[in-house]
């Protein structure tokens, strides 16, 4: 009772002390740091391999396996996720709750260990999950002479891009794909006894690659690959496809 009769006594007093806490309120929030992703790191951490064209086999059997085995060895490594294609590795992992800055410094000595000691690693890169990750952008330039689009993205395109204050690094990278256009005779093919499904599998095999086997009495055990990829209308030309008759080249 007696603070409620004090309140209605000293009207002028409390109305000050109000607006004095809605001002410090307000500055205190105006001027509270705050971020729309603030800097925060999680147990887990994934790691990318560039090799060379090699097929998804090899990969996995010179790069991935051994990688694998020598992360299970790092105490704190709960789980390993891994993905292998051709050229390519990637592995997802998950560390134990409230180790991941510790195993990850583990892990990042690992990968760089490795991408001298394990055959075939063009580039490899590792990285920790979190909320401090840099910012990826991709740009694709294409439709235009191989040369001419090379020569626009290293003289105009990366320099411009490297000016920006807030741009860290940028990598180019291309690729030159060809495409043919095979027309059948179908005629031709159902006089042989011949399936248009059936030749394009075999046209499929003849533009690929595999691993037949390791020369084990070699040093680190490579690997022997058959590669018969098709880089001229003329390989194509000369596929052998067989036939119920004879073989139809």
């Amino acid at each position: 009772m007696k603070l409620m009769e004090f309140i209605v006594k000293k009207k002028i007093l409390v109305g000050l002390i109000s607006v004095l806490v809605v001002l410090f309120g307000s500055y205190a929030v105006l001027d509270l740091d705050k971020e729309l992703m603030p800097p925060m790191q999680m147990d887990g951490a994934y790691i990318e391999v560039n090799a060379e064209e090699k097929s998804a086999a090899e990969i996995e059997r010179t790069i991935t396996t051994p990688l694998e085995q020598k992360i299970q060895g790092v105490e704190g490594v709960e789980k390993i996720e891994s993905t292998t294609n051709i050229g390519s590795s990637s592995l997802q992992l998950t560390f134990s709750r409230g180790k991941g800055e510790e195993v990850y410094k583990e892990i990042e000595s690992i990968v760089n260990a490795s991408a001298s000691e394990l055959p075939g690693i063009e580039d490899i890169v590792s990285g920790q999950y979190g909320a401090s990750q840099s910012f990826e952008f991709f740009m694709d330039v294409s439709g235009g002479d191989m040369e001419q689009m090379t020569a626009f993205a290293k003289d105009i395109l990366e320099p411009r891009l490297e000016e920006l204050p807030e741009v860290r690094d940028v990598d180019l990278s291309g690729i030159v794909e060809n495409e043919v256009a095979i027309e059948f005779n179908r005629g031709e093919m159902t006089k042989r006894g011949l399936d248009i499904n059936q030749v394009a599998g075999v046209i499929s095999e003849a533009g690929s690659e595999a691993t037949l086997g390791e020369l084990s009495a070699d040093t680190d055990s490579p690997a022997l690959r058959w590669n018969t990829k098709l880089e001229k209308v003329e390989d194509i030309e000369n596929i052998q496809i067989p036939a119920a008759s004879a073989s139809l080249l």
